[in-house]
Order: structure tokens, then sequence, then C-alpha cells
């Protein structure tokens, strides 16, 4: 799940570069920068990262500009977003560790 969100929120950062103000490419390449390169004491640098990047907003707003054209492709998402929210607190719901 982490390894997803990080690189799903990379290639957003990426797909928005030429669509919103510099200052928001600004905002989020250096958070996603630190994301990347970082290490852990877990033994994976990823631990955590889903909780980190739901701040990163310009990815969300590039998120909704795509989404936005293609009203299929928005109500498809919806329900996998649903759906794996469901399998996730079916997960937590039986005390596995989500974060």
């Amino acid at each position: 799940v982490n390894l997803v969100c990080l690189f799903g929120f990379v290639l957003l950062m990426v797909g928005g570069m030429r669509r919103l103000p510099w200052s928001y490419t600004a905002y989020a390449a250096p958070y996603l920068f630190l994301l990347l390169c970082r290490e852990s004491s877990y033994g994976t640098p990823l631990v955590g990262v889903a909780r980190y990047v739901a701040v990163l907003f310009p990815c969300f707003i590039v998120a909704a500009l795509r989404l936005k054209e293609h009203p299929w492709t928005a109500a498809s998402w919806l329900m996998l977003s649903v759906a794996f929210q469901a399998i996730l607190f079916l997960y937590w719901l039986h005390w596995g560790y989500l974060a």
C-alpha cells in the first residue's frame, strides 16, 4: 500500500507540473523527495508513507482535474476506493496493523 501511494503521488506531482502553478510543485516535490530518500529503523523505509502523503494537496487537485474530465473513470475510482477501504477496515477489525 505504501509503495503504491508513494509512486502514485510522484506520478500525480509530475503530471501536475504543467497544469498547476509552480508554487504547488515547489511544495510537493521536496516532500516526496524526502519520502523517497528516508531511512527507517523498522526495516523498511516505506512505513507510514500513506499517512505522510495525505497532506500533499496539489496531488489531490491534479487527481480531481483528471477525474473531472472522465466521469466513468471517476465512478470506477470511487467504487475501487470504497472496496479497498472496506478491505482495510476488515483487516483492522481483525487486529491487523495498517500503519
